[in-house]
């Protein structure tokens, strides 16, 4: 007599299915949407589970779970496939952002990438009041910056090594800055949209979403959108927000470079984002380590 498939497999199962339902209906409530972020965790629990009952030669089980595994790495393939930094190109370029946390009072750390890397722009999120005050021998090399009006959470401060204009960008309820050089030739905007953890703070992200589409698609400048956005590229509303805007994902071709939380060893995402014009190529991109925040910063190098 054939044996009974145990309980915990049929239920397993069934909340995949239902976390799969949710993921589907992503675009149409925010609730929901929470679920689209997670495509990596779902291929790897499909495998595992696609494994056991193939182990098992339980192969009607085995297929479901094959199945949700493909139609979640359809999604997640794109960010999977690397290619080597471009050597043909100089970057004309290179951006430097990341989240400190706005408890954050030591800048050293970030300071130390700045001065390694020599970034022709960085940007800061969750910058608080000290970053608009710290003296440090970078910024000699940084003679131009500039702090939003409103520091902390939604704080910006951006730094260039060349002389242009600052500009607080009206982004929803909240704000992005946006740095031009003297020559007009590039735009760079640090953004950091709401956590979408509540419906009102979701409708106010998808808000600012709607007015990045909106501020890509004023101007032929090569644009660079830079900062934590507060969303996986696995979203409804992120992909909107790039077939809108004819935005291109710089993260797309090196690899799976996931940015929060940065020191966790089980728990991996990536919603730090480099948003680029159709007029940049991307020579690389690049997540970087941190000791002192639960965001690494991220690098792109840009060329013409």
């Amino acid at each position: 007599m054939k044996a009974k498939t145990p309980l915990w497999p049929r239920l397993f199962l069934a909340t995949a299915f239902l976390i799969q339902s949710f993921v589907a209906l992503g675009g149409l409530y925010w609730f929901f949407e929470l679920f689209t972020h997670y495509a990596p965790y779902y291929v790897l629990i499909a495998f595992v589970f696609a494994g056991y009952h193939l182990f098992k030669k339980q192969w009607l089980w085995s297929l479901c779970w094959i199945c949700l595994m493909v139609v979640n790495l359809i999604s997640l393939y794109p960010y999977l496939t690397t290619q080597a930094p471009s050597n043909e190109k100089d970057p004309m370029l290179t951006v430097l952002a990341q989240n400190v946390y706005y408890l954050n009072t030591d800048t050293s750390e970030f300071y130390r990438k700045v001065d390694t890397l020599k970034p022709d722009v960085f940007v800061v999120n969750e910058a608080n009041a000290i970053w608009g005050t710290t003296q440090s021998e970078v910024l000699r090399d940084y003679p131009n910056t500039a702090l939003t009006e409103k520091t902390g959470i939604h704080g910006i401060f951006m730094g260039s090594r060349i002389p242009g204009t600052f500009t607080e960008i009206p982004l929803g309820n909240q704000v992005g800055l946006e740095f031009i050089p003297e020559d007009g030739s590039y735009r760079v905007l640090g953004v950091h949209p709401e956590a979408p953890l509540t419906s009102a703070w979701a409708l106010a992200r998808n808000e600012q979403f709607a007015d990045l589409v909106a501020y890509a698609n004023s101007s032929d400048l090569p644009t660079v959108i830079i900062g934590d956005f507060n969303c996986t590229p696995w979203s409804p509303y992120f992909k909107n927000m790039l077939s809108q805007s004819n935005l291109n994902d710089a993260r797309l071709g090196f690899g799976f470079t996931s940015t929060w939380k940065a020191n966790s060893l089980l728990f991996w995402l990536p919603i730090d984002h480099a948003l680029v014009s159709p007029n940049w190529d991307v020579v690389n991109f690049e997540a970087l380590a941190t000791e002192n925040s639960d965001h690494k910063a991220i690098e792109v190098q840009l060329s013409f």
